[in-house]
């Protein structure tokens, strides 16, 4: 059961926000959310206080020019979260990876082509000896597209069209 559900059907017998947040361990902020949206669902809050109509806030110019600056202001923080986040992925593959400066072999291209759309780089590198960024590199330069179904960094999480029937071991 998700938790609007469980929040749902605990508003629905009766029980008050107070009563929820204990039952659950739910924040108050979350809980009044998904109760306002329960009970007036055409409203979204944008604000600690200000509530609009669903039909497009997001469009708005206002709402486009601020995207566009915190993306402005937030491009360095997150260039060097990305470069953080390869540096711990390469220092966690070099003590397993045993191949540094070999060419690759057609059975190391043909698991790289064939697990990389469902494992994650971190565990290609870890199965084949390799670093992180030797896979990276290689699978950029075959035009292998390493993300597969995947979403984001996160490994486990797939597109709703995947299926499980269509899972590759």
């Amino acid at each position: 059961m998700t938790k609007k559900a469980q929040i749902e059907t605990l508003f629905r017998e009766g029980k008050a926000l107070g009563e929820i947040k204990s039952l659950t361990g739910f924040s108050r902020g979350y809980i009044s959310n998904v109760l306002c949206n329960i009970r007036r669902p055409g409203l979204l809050r944008v604000a600690q206080d200000r509530w609009v109509e669903k039909s497009g806030w997001r469009s708005s110019p206002r709402a486009r020019q601020a995207r566009k600056m915190w993306r402005k202001n937030h491009r360095m923080e997150a260039a060097e979260h990305r470069r953080r986040m390869r540096r711990g992925h390469q220092k966690a593959t070099l003590p397993t990876a045993q191949k540094h400066a070999q060419f690759w072999t057609p059975d190391e291209i043909y698991f790289l082509e064939k697990h990389g759309g469902t494992m994650t780089i971190r565990q290609t590198a870890i199965a084949l000896g390799r670093t992180y960024v030797g896979v990276q590199l290689k699978a950029r330069r075959m035009g292998f597209d390493l993300r597969g179904q995947k979403i984001g960094a996160g490994a486990g999480y797939f597109k709703a069209s995947y299926r499980t029937e269509e899972v590759r071991t």
